[in-house]
């Protein structure tokens, strides 16, 4: 039997569709009484939050849902669709969306349009949208940026101001003087770190910051390290406990100080000021796993899954400091030699930070000998 050639009309209704289909932004056709006969992929992918199966595109029960700043629906008199359905034409409306079922939060650029039958009977609405989510959250990065920088820099600057001043009124002598130059130092230290930080972050975001990886024998490292800490950090209160036999560690050693010093100030910050900070290692298959163990407040379950974001400081009985990219750095950093970190915190049992870092050799002659507890 012949196949039947399409018709013209049949091939501009698939052309039609295919172009449709092929928008960035999203489409979504109504009916008169606001329920949703059709929308694109891309509508589609917004609402449902994933790719439509094959074929023709499913239709959920509604379009995006636009809410005000307080999360609630919003009012027919600005919801796009609402209004399209009373006769009137909007553009561009920059709105909130929210999903009460999954939680995702977004923001798009709106437009929206009545369906006209015959005699001018309003059928439905059309409404556009293209997702602005990703700019959003760029200005709001942005913005978090600029506060921390006007409130976290300020610190130490006033404390450099501060001191300055009372040197130059010549109060408290030769003494006076060279306590108030140790303040300057600090807090222009203390500058210097968060610009540090805010320069690698940049960089280790750009897959920029070189990294030169050798094999480390941990147990050398980790006492040299200490060290060398000494007077700036207090390090008497530090127990090292490695794992006699542990393989040699393959990372970039001024990299694994910098993970090192953020996680041990870290939990010397948080621990009462008598109380011992554990660094412990194992060999973990083909891995080395570091643990830095302290005996503090703990860390919020709430705040435990945000604690390596950009910009994130715990809240709590934990002391909110510097720009908030401190473990967020060491997050890269580990993640940037192959490895990962996790943790483990308990309100008023303390936090435990797990590095997993590649090993260098499997073969035992790499081992480093035992270590005693310091």
């Amino acid at each position: 039997m012949r196949e039947r050639n399409p018709t013209h009309a049949e091939r501009n209704a698939a052309e039609l569709a295919a172009i449709i289909d092929a928008m960035a932004d999203g489409l979504v056709v109504f009916g008169p009484t606001g329920e949703v006969r059709s929308m694109n992929e891309a509508a589609y992918r917004y609402v449902a939050g994933e790719p439509p199966s094959t074929g023709a595109v499913p239709a959920p029960s509604q379009g995006p849902r636009f809410v005000d700043a307080e999360d609630a629906p919003l009012s027919p008199g600005k919801s796009p669709v609402a209004r399209a359905l009373a006769g009137e034409t909007v553009r561009c409306l920059h709105l909130r969306t929210a999903d009460p079922e999954t939680g995702r939060r977004g923001w798009v650029s709106a437009s929206a349009a009545p369906i006209r039958g015959p005699g001018g009977r309003i059928d439905g609405a059309v409404l556009t949208f293209s997702d602005e989510t990703g700019i959003y959250r760029l200005q709001e990065e942005r913005d978090d940026l600029l506060r921390a920088i006007t409130h976290d820099l300020r610190t130490p600057l006033n404390a450099i101001y501060l001191q300055a001043h009372l040197v130059e009124r010549g109060n408290g002598g030769v003494e006076g003087v060279a306590d108030r130059g140790r303040h300057i130092v600090r807090s222009c230290e203390r500058m210097s770190e968060m610009l540090q930080d805010l320069a690698d972050s940049a960089m280790l975001e750009a897959g920029r910051l070189p990294l030169n990886p050798q094999p480390i024998d941990l147990a050398t490292f980790a006492g040299e390290l200490l060290d060398r800490l000494q007077g700036g950090l207090d390090v008497e209160r530090v127990r090292l406990a490695l794992e006699p036999g542990l393989p040699r560690i393959h990372a970039d050693p001024r990299r694994l100080e910098r993970i090192f010093v953020n996680l041990v100030s870290n939990a010397l910050k948080y621990s009462p000021a008598q109380s011992e900070v554990g660094v412990s290692a194992a060999s973990v298959g083909r891995e080395v796993r570091i643990s830095i163990a302290d005996r503090g407040v703990g860390i919020a379950p709430e705040d435990q899954v945000h604690l390596f974001d950009r910009w994130f400081r715990a809240r709590g009985t934990r002391r909110p400091e510097g720009l908030g990219l401190g473990l967020y750095i060491t997050r890269l950093l580990v993640e940037a030699q192959g490895g990962r970190i996790d943790l483990e915190s308990a309100m008023g049992q303390g936090s435990t930070f797990h590095v997993m870092l590649p090993a260098a050799s499997l073969d035992r002659s790499s081992v480093s000998p035992a270590s005693e507890t310091r």
